[in-house]
C-alpha cells in the first residue's frame, strides 16, 4: 500500500531514520512517501523472457525504492519522483 516500507537488503540510509531523506516534493514541498520498490529478481526474469537476453541488466543492485509526493500533487507537466 502507499506509504509502506521497502524491504531493505542492507541497513537503510542513515538519513531515512533522521527524516532528512527522501527530499520533499520539488513541486509543492510536501513530504515524499514510499510507493513501490523493484527487487533484483526483476532483472533475472527479464533476462529469461527477452530474446536478446537483456545484457544491460547484468549489473548488481539490491533494491530500488521509489518515493512520490504524499499530497499526490498533479499537473499537466511531468512530475519528478525520487528513486
Amino acid at each position: 500500500s502507499w506509504g509502506g516500507s521497502p524491504l531493505w537488503l542492507a541497513p537503510p540510509p542513515k538519513e531515512l531514520a533522521s527524516g532528512s531523506w527522501p527530499p520533499c516534493c520539488t513541486r509543492c514541498g510536501a513530504a515524499r512517501i514510499f510507493e513501490m520498490q523493484v527487487l533484483p529478481t526483476l532483472a533475472a526474469r527479464l533476462q529469461k523472457v527477452l530474446p536478446e537476453g537483456a545484457p544491460g541488466l547484468a549489473s548488481e543492485w539490491g533494491t530500488i525504492a521509489i518515493y512520490t509526493c504524499s499530497k499526490d500533487c498533479t499537473s499537466e507537466e511531468v512530475s519528478e519522483e525520487f528513486v
